[in-house]
């Protein structure tokens, strides 16, 4: 009875170990499925209609000024593939080394509590990683760049972008 109880125990860990991978098919109320005209749409909407423009032959979407999570951002440039929201990319640059820090801390637990403990690397940036099993992937860095700082928060669709990846190296668009 105590070997089952153990094994039970153990059986159930795991299980809560890996409920709390959460999926990141989605952000800021875009889902990676999403073709480019429905994103637009719903941008379009969120933003009403300021700061909006769309660049570059129709594969990205740049929105001026936004907010995500309590944070704003000076811009979002959101990246197709095939029609499909492909990435996210969010910026704000920061004049003050402790603002700054202090930005990056507080996006960094918010990201932490929806998708567990980061891989952290460190060098000239400070960069969190966050994956799941999809292959999809955040990343948060710090960068100073001059004399400010800049925050970078990118939210990429893993296997959308493996496929472009071997396209391009095939030659293929």
């Amino acid at each position: 009875m105590k070997r089952i109880c153990i094994a039970l125990f153990c059986l159930l860990s795991v299980m809560q170990m890996q409920a709390q991978v959460k999926q990141m098919n989605s952000f800021w109320g875009l889902d990676y499925s999403m073709n480019k005209e429905t994103v637009y749409q719903l941008v379009k909407e969120k933003n009403q209609n300021k700061g909006l423009s769309v660049t570059n032959g129709n594969t990205q979407i740049i929105v001026d000024y936004v907010l995500l999570d309590g944070e704003r951002y000076q811009y979002v440039l959101l990246d197709f593939y095939h029609d499909k929201l492909l990435a996210g990319f969010f910026s704000k640059k920061i004049k003050e080394n402790e603002e700054a820090t202090l930005t990056f801390l507080r996006i960094r637990e918010s990201l932490t509590t929806k998708y567990g403990e980061p891989t952290v690397e460190t060098d000239e940036t400070v960069t969190c990683y966050w994956h799941d099993k999809s292959r999809n992937i955040v990343q948060l860095s710090l960068n100073k760049s001059g004399k400010s700082y800049s925050i970078g928060l990118l939210y990429l669709n893993g296997q959308l972008n493996s496929r472009k990846t071997v396209d391009e190296q095939m030659g293929l668009k």
